[in-house]
C-alpha cells in the first residue's frame, strides 16, 4: 500500500515537473567540464575577427549551434528572430555563414549578459559565448575576446532568424 502511494506521488511530481518545464521552455543543462574550450588561432590585437578564427574545428566534424535565451532577452529580440527559449541549427550553410560574420573588437566588456551562443562539434562543446541581440545592442562576450560586435548587425540577425525552435524539454551539452 505504501509502495503504491510512493509510486503515485512520484508520478504526479514528475508529471508536474515536466509540465512546468514544457511551458517554461526547454531546460538547458551544461555538463561540460570546461566552460570555454577555445583554442585561439588569431592574435587578439587585430581590430576584426570571425568566429571560425577563434577555435580549431575538425574538417569533417558535425557542427550545430544553439542559442539559449534568457527570458528577458526573448522579449527584446528583433521582430525577425523567433521568440523561443532555445533556437538551434544544424544547417551547414547557416553555420558557415555564422562562422564568417566579421566582428569588431571593442576592447570593452559587457558584464550582465545571460543568454548564450554554444557551438557543438560531434556532440561536445567547442565554443561558448554570451550573446545579446536586441534593438539597442548586438554582440558577443566571453573571457577571451571581451565584447565583440558584428560589423553589419543585419548579417547576424538574418542568419539567426533562420534558426529553428528547439522543441524538446531538455538540452544537455557535454
Amino acid at each position: 500500500m505504501a509502495k503504491n502511494k510512493i509510486i503515485k506521488l512520484s508520478t504526479i511530481i514528475g508529471t508536474l515537473f515536466l509540465i512546468v518545464m514544457c511551458f517554461n521552455g526547454p531546460f538547458f543543462i551544461d555538463l561540460s567540464k570546461e566552460k570555454n574550450n577555445m583554442t585561439i588561432k588569431d592574435k587578439l590585437d587585430t581590430k576584426r575577427t570571425v568566429l571560425s578564427s577563434l577555435f580549431n574545428a575538425k574538417a569533417n566534424s558535425r557542427l550545430s549551434v544553439y542559442i539559449i535565451w534568457d527570458s528577458y532577452d526573448v522579449k527584446n529580440l528583433p521582430k525577425e528572430i523567433p521568440r523561443h527559449k532555445i533556437l538551434y541549427t544544424k544547417n551547414n550553410y547557416l553555420i558557415k555563414r555564422l562562422l564568417q560574420v566579421p566582428f569588431l573588437y571593442t576592447g570593452g566588456d559587457m558584464s550582465t549578459l545571460n543568454s548564450r551562443l554554444v557551438i557543438i562539434q560531434d556532440g561536445y562543446k567547442l565554443y561558448e559565448s554570451r550573446i545579446i541581440l536586441s534593438k539597442e545592442d548586438i554582440g558577443l562576450q566571453n573571457n577571451i575576446t571581451g565584447w565583440i560586435v558584428p560589423e553589419k548587425k543585419n548579417d547576424l540577425i538574418s542568419i539567426i532568424s533562420r534558426f529553428s525552435k528547439y522543441k524538446y524539454p531538455f538540452l544537455v551539452v557535454k
